[in-house]
């Protein structure tokens, strides 16, 4: 029979291989086992102290095991299987079928006997799931990797979770989910996280010479633009003040009687051709901008708005810079929001601007944008001025030639011939005109052809113009519509965090099967994707908590997906008419309870190929220097409380590795030891796959082990001397050599060998 050295059959031992088989039933009463006493079916042991205290035991190191080798081949059960006869007791089960296979994966496709075939297995061996993770390449942002961010994918995404906190629930009684966080593409160089002199990262080398910027329409998720930082931006040469002086605001709306507040003109303010101020944040004053005349060129003047001042080339006198033309942008916001003058719908985004938030490249769209709103309006000025006079000129025609008409039906056939013209074609417009003097017409059909002219220009006029008008309007609905990428995704990927915590929280509390918290999050993904950096990790962690924590305490609540309007807020409704609303600190626990994420060490190593090199530092040099940077992370992920579970795993240079902890140069194993020295108790897994290709199954596991210097045995801790670690056993037999796993030389068999059946010997 197997005992627990901490109380209970099959569970909680330091690993599998920790079990005493001593007769059917175990040690007598208050026999010393290790110096421990078996007291009421358990050892009593005492808290480990000093030297005693391991660092990681081999029972809470685990390994990841994959729902499907793929081509059909391998299941769940088989996965789990095989681990637990490898030894491990911990357990991190990775979806890793397409989401868009329809048939033969993922938690929709495994019922209640197979759930219950996993349980059962999990219960009789004492293991267990600690984690879930969800298919590579499932976002909760709905970015869809082509055109932008698609709501349709996002649902879909979204399900797929929700399915596996069901499963979880079901078969391991709780766990994390946690889903890979290449949120979406992002840069390197700028952010605001990459400012240490000694750390410094790109993406690429030259990135900050043509680093892309993506924007969205927030209306509709589509990618629209991209703005790339070396790209000049070309805009006319606006007329500015060059002196302090008091003038009008331009506002050619406003009658001459009206009284108009004078204003301070500074210099570098937009002016009108009559010296009046500028708004450059109201559409209709944009129109008013005077661009400067090249007289000599016969054109106007054009200049570069150029992204950055630290190139000395562009140090210039005069030269335009987008981050004064923002600055300037913002004053004016500031400007207009002290005086309120401004609609409930310009208020949101003034404030915006005010605050500081307009992103340059946000700013850079709007400079190019602002070209084609202006070009829209003035080719819609260009037709309209005499609009409403020949509108009436028609009118009068249309009377005059009802009154000729009347007079020639009194008139007879000799009388109407005396009266007729010769026909005169062109004119107008369209130079001096042609008289067909072979053939004459009346005046009411002169009349008439001159209407029916008349009426063709007034429809060019509408046409023209009324198209202008449309593509203006449409042009500055762009203009207001568009946000950073980046902007845009955070606020769906926070409130997707926050809602499915409500649902790791509901099936936590309802469903009879869980006895662990349940809780999702992302893990550590890969530089240059949003999410990717321990920075972002921490961003995701603690504003989608502060979601959560807004769904758990107010009636109303802003949601992404509905244009960041203030809706309803269905989960508090709920929560209300059961009488559970938490309080403030009561949320935050919960939420620090259910949204936690996933350390995945490799994938942190894999910013040693984004950091920048130092003048004459050698490779070694540069991975010490890494090592500092990597450790302080860590610390710095824990110290902020987001990390839920571990995967511990290695890689032999700066590339994408799923190596054993100790096979590669990153400090895996010093890592994981000082976050169990800080506090940290959640799960460890090793997700070395692929030594396995070549090593064989079990790798992942046993090297883990060995790293840690993982004690085997509880007893070897009350017994004097070094506890035994199960890098003292491994390819041994318990500290005498082991046989070989392979037969060589003069022993193996000739292939030429058979057996009376007939069947060669493999």
């Amino acid at each position: 029979m197997a005992f627990n050295y901490f109380g209970g059959d099959f569970q909680n031992y330091f690993n599998t291989m920790d079990r005493m088989y001593d007769g059917a039933a175990g040690p007598a009463y208050g026999e010393n086992v290790g110096g421990a006493p078996y007291v009421g079916g358990k050892f009593e042991f005492g808290p480990l102290k000093g030297e005693d205290m391991p660092d990681v035991n081999a029972g809470e190191i685990g390994i990841t095991v994959v729902e499907s080798e793929g081509q059909g081949r391998g299941s769940p059960i088989q996965s789990i299987s095989s681990a637990l006869r490898m030894g491990a007791g911990n357990i991190q089960f990775v979806w890793n079928v397409a989401q868009n296979q329809p048939i033969g994966g993922r938690a929709k496709g495994y019922g209640k006997d197979i759930r219950n075939a996993i349980k059962e297995m999990l219960k009789s061996s004492g293991a267990k799931i600690s984690s879930f993770e969800m298919p590579t390449g499932l976002q909760v942002s709905g970015w869809d990797g082509r055109n932008g961010f698609s709501n349709e994918m996002l649902s879909s995404n979204i399900q797929e979770i929700k399915d596996a906190i069901k499963f979880a629930a079901d078969t391991a009684g709780g766990g994390g989910i946690d889903i890979v966080s290449n949120e979406f593409p992002e840069t390197v160089w700028d952010q605001s996280w990459n400012n240490d002199p000694n750390f410094r990262f790109s993406k690429y080398e030259g990135e900050d010479q043509s680093a892309v910027r993506y924007l969205v329409d927030k209306r509709t998720g589509r990618m629209i633009d991209e703005v790339r930082q070396n790209d000049p931006i070309m805009i006319p040469k606006w007329k500015k003040a060059t002196e302090r002086y008091k003038a009008k605001w331009c506002d050619w709306h406003t009658k001459p009687e009206d009284k108009q507040e004078n204003v301070l003109v500074e210099p570098g303010d937009y002016v009108d051709a009559l010296g009046n101020k500028i708004d450059i944040t109201r559409k209709e004053h944009l129109i008013y901008r005077q661009p400067e005349w090249d007289q000599d060129g016969s054109r106007f003047f054009t200049e570069q708005v150029l992204w950055k001042k630290n190139d000395e080339n562009n140090l210039k006198k005069g030269q335009v810079f987008l981050q004064d033309e923002l600055e300037r942008f913002k004053k004016m916001a500031e400007e207009r929001l002290k005086k309120g003058d401004y609609s409930a719908e310009e208020e949101q985004e003034l404030k915006r601007v005010a605050e500081g938030e307009l992103r340059p490249e946000e700013y850079a769209f709007r400079l190019k944008m602002e070209n084609q709103y202006s070009r829209a309006i003035g080719q819609s000025l260009f037709y309209t001025p005499d609009y409403q006079d020949t509108i009436k000129l028609l009118e009068k025609m249309k009377k005059e030639y009802n009154r000729q008409k009347m007079i020639e039906e009194e008139m007879s056939e000799e009388e109407k011939e005396r009266i007729k013209e010769p026909i005169q074609y062109g004119g107008r417009g369209y130079g001096s005109g042609v008289t067909d003097y072979a053939h004459r017409e009346l005046p009411s059909d002169k009349l008439y052809r001159d209407i029916k002219q008349t009426m063709h220009r007034l429809k060019h006029i509408h046409e023209s113009s009324g198209a202008a008008d449309a593509q203006a309007e449409e042009t500055w609905k762009q203009i207001q519509s568009t946000e950073s990428m980046d902007r845009y995704a955070k606020k769906r990927i926070f409130n997707s965090y926050a809602k499915l915590a409500v649902d790791a929280m509901n099936e936590t509390e309802k469903n009879p099967n869980v006895d662990k918290d349940i809780y999702v999050g992302p893990e550590l993904g890969w530089p240059g994707m949003y999410g990717g950096h321990p920075e972002e990790f921490i961003e995701i962690i603690e504003k989608s908590r502060k979601k959560m924590i807004e769904l758990l305490t107010r009636p109303t609540v802003k949601d992404p997906l509905q244009k960041d309007a203030e809706v309803t807020n269905p989960i508090y409704e709920q929560l209300h008419k059961q009488g559970k609303v938490p309080n403030l600190k009561e949320a935050k626990k919960i939420a620090e309870k259910h949204i936690k994420g996933c350390l995945d060490t490799s994938h942190l190593g894999m910013w040693l190929n984004n950091l920048e090199d130092k003048p004459g530092e050698t490779q070694e040099e540069k991975i010490n220097r890494f090592k500092k940077w990597y450790m302080d992370e860590v610390k710095k992920m824990q110290d902020k409380k987001t990390i839920g579970h571990i995967q511990v795993v290695d890689s032999a240079t700066g590339a994408h590795g799923h190596l054993p902890p100790g096979q590669g140069i990153f400090p895996t194993v010093e890592a994981v030891k000082m976050l169990k020295k800080l506090g940290f108790d959640g799960d460890v897994v090793s997700e070395g796959h692929e030594e396995e290709m070549t090593a064989g199954r079990g790798r992942i596991l046993y090297e883990t082990w060995r790293a840690f210097g993982a004690p085997i045995s509880a007893t070897s801790y009350w017994t004097p001397g070094e506890p035994m670690r199960f890098g003292s056993v491994y390819q041994s037999s318990f500290g005498g050599p082991a046989p070989p796993g392979y037969i060589f030389g003069a022993y193996v068999p000739s292939n030429e060998f058979k057996v009376w059946t007939e069947v060669p010997l493999e």
